[in-house]
């Protein structure tokens, strides 16, 4: 397992497995490609969203791998001046980009966000294509779910277990299929224990 750093580390010194900086934009590129998958499109929305008018040419490739309940795909396909590429997996994603020449139209920013393996092969990929380091910004986008406690209304975030305890209350919860898009949660429903047989 990687070290962590100690509050005295500089960035600098963080093993080069663990540097995702996170996505913030560069308004001087004339061509700017957003490569995401799962949670990823929640970062790249996040910055096209709030991130002040970004010039040139924006391209969104998405692998649609989360959970359909998100609607991700609905809402990368709402954003307005970009265009969106959608795909099946993140091998498909990959192989277009590896068919992709990142340089054709002068200064390109790749924006990668998603799973580490997304992360990992984008970077590479864009580096075997002669795509300079700082031309590319990286964002982890772990699958963490906020889960609302049906009985007192807290949110908890977790780590997709099947079981958890609300932060509040202290009840067992399991998580239901309901999912709330404007809060973003999934609800929470008490788990008796006569159920658990």
């Amino acid at each position: 397992m990687p070290a962590r750093l100690a509050p005295t580390e500089t960035v600098a010194s963080v093993p080069e497995d663990e540097d995702f900086i996170g996505l913030f934009a560069d308004y001087y590129a004339s061509h700017h490609v957003f490569a995401a998958d799962g949670e990823g499109a929640v970062a790249i929305e996040r910055l096209l969203r709030g991130g002040g008018p970004l010039n040139g040419r924006k391209t969104i490739l998405y692998a649609d791998t989360g959970n359909p309940m998100h609607q991700h795909r609905l809402r990368l396909t709402a954003l307005r001046g970009t265009e969106l590429i959608v795909f099946t997996s993140i091998a498909m994603l990959l192989h277009w980009m590896n068919s992709f020449d990142l340089r054709s139209s002068g200064p390109v920013r790749l924006y990668a966000a998603g799973s580490r393996t997304l992360i990992r092969l984008s970077v590479e990929l864009a580096a075997n294509a002669g795509l300079l380091q700082e031309s590319i910004l990286t964002e982890l986008c772990n699958p963490i779910e906020r889960v609302e406690c049906s009985t007192c209304g807290t949110v908890t975030t977790t780590v997709y277990p099947a079981l958890l305890l609300c932060s509040c209350c202290g009840i067992e919860l399991r998580i239901s299929s309901y999912y709330s898009v404007p809060s973003g949660t999934y609800l929470g429903l008490p788990y008796h224990t006569n159920e658990r047989s």
